[in-house]
């Protein structure tokens, strides 16, 4: 800032002095104009340095961070998570934050915490806190899952995370509980792939149509979405995403969540503008850092200011990578280097 100040100096003298000259002059149409002009300049430059000091990704800036997803909803990986094991792991390590998914990773129909609207509609959508200790985690369609009191995993990440100074970004689906981008055949209930749901018992209900090839959970989201805003349509879905889900949440955990980052986040699958809104409302997080995956890879695009805080993005295991995405990872370092903003 000390570089910046030198900046205003000579603009606070001009405007010192012309201000002066302005109450002795008897012609004062010239000054007025240039007083005038040199307070636009400094204000603006003021506005400028402001936005550059108190940047909400500022926390992210010359630090290193890692990104871990676990997969949200009813199942033992989420039951026996540990997050204090997890803190215990990464403390030692030169890192300042973490990326961790509040859903189950690009997978918006599920979560790691519970939810007032989705876990009544479909329980297996997010955790449960079960008594078990023997490592058998029931999987099977008699294990009833609506006995079993909620486990918030997220809370209990934020606290662990707390507890070692290391600020959390959300990773969110914007794809929401439709599944939007990867359709319904994608959802973790689709077909009987969930011990849990019987789908071919409850698909006859909720399509018309005789079978087991629906996700009863994609098909109960849009049947609430359809009675509380009228329609099921995309427009529908993606303020029922941002008013529901991630409004709930956003607040819930308020400031504890120092920044979000939106998968999914081009305008076919989520209402940005709505998002951001909710996200950075009083009652959330104002300064919460926010990234958005709008589809673009190559050449790497840094969309601050304007649509993001940071960057947001992942490798691919570079055994894979170079095999199957070529364009996308393998020309980073030099997409990296091009680019003005490191």
């Amino acid at each position: 800032l000390s570089d910046s100040f030198l900046q205003i100096l000579p603009i606070i003298f001009e405007i010192r002095t012309s201000s002066k000259h302005l109450k002795h002059s008897k012609s004062n149409k010239n000054l007025s104009m240039k007083f005038s002009l040199h307070l636009t300049w400094f204000l603006s430059l003021v506005t400028r340095i402001y936005s550059q000091t108190n940047l909400r990704a500022a926390f992210m800036s010359g630090e290193h961070g890692i990104g871990y997803r676990i997969p949200g909803g009813v199942n033992f990986e989420t039951h026996y998570y540990n997050a204090t094991n997890f803190a215990n792991q990464i403390k030692e390590l030169p890192i300042s934050y973490v990326i961790i998914g509040l859903s189950s990773g690009a997978f918006g129909d599920r979560y790691l915490a519970p939810h007032s609207v989705l876990t009544g509609l479909n329980r297996g959508s997010t955790p449960i806190r079960h008594t078990i200790s023997d490592g058998n985690f029931p999987s099977t369609e008699d294990f009833a899952i609506e006995d079993y009191p909620d486990l918030d995993l997220f809370d209990d990440i934020l606290t662990a995370m707390e507890g070692i100074n290391v600020k959390v970004i959300a990773y969110m689906a914007a794809q929401g509980p439709a599944m939007l981008k990867e359709g319904e055949y994608a959802a973790y209930d689709y077909n009987n792939k969930s011990p849990y749901v019987d789908s071919c018992a409850e698909c006859p209900g909720l399509t018309g149509d005789e079978g087991c090839d629906c996700a009863p959970s994609v098909w109960k989201w849009k049947n609430y979405v359809k009675a509380n805003y009228g329609d099921d349509s995309s427009a529908s879905l993606h303020t029922a995403y941002a008013q529901t889900i991630v409004k709930e949440y956003a607040e819930r955990y308020g400031s504890r969540i120092a920044g979000w980052w939106f998968d999914q986040g081009s305008p076919e699958f989520s209402n940005g503008e709505l998002i951001e809104q909710i996200v950075h409302a009083e009652t959330a997080n104002p300064d919460a850092a926010i990234g958005w995956n709008h589809g673009y890879k190559v050449p790497l695009r840094n969309n601050n200011p304007g649509i993001e805080d940071f960057t947001s993005g992942h490798m691919s295991k570079l055994k894979q990578a170079c095999v199957y995405w070529f364009l996308v990872e393998c020309t980073m370092p030099s997409s990296i280097d091009s680019s003005s903003i490191h």
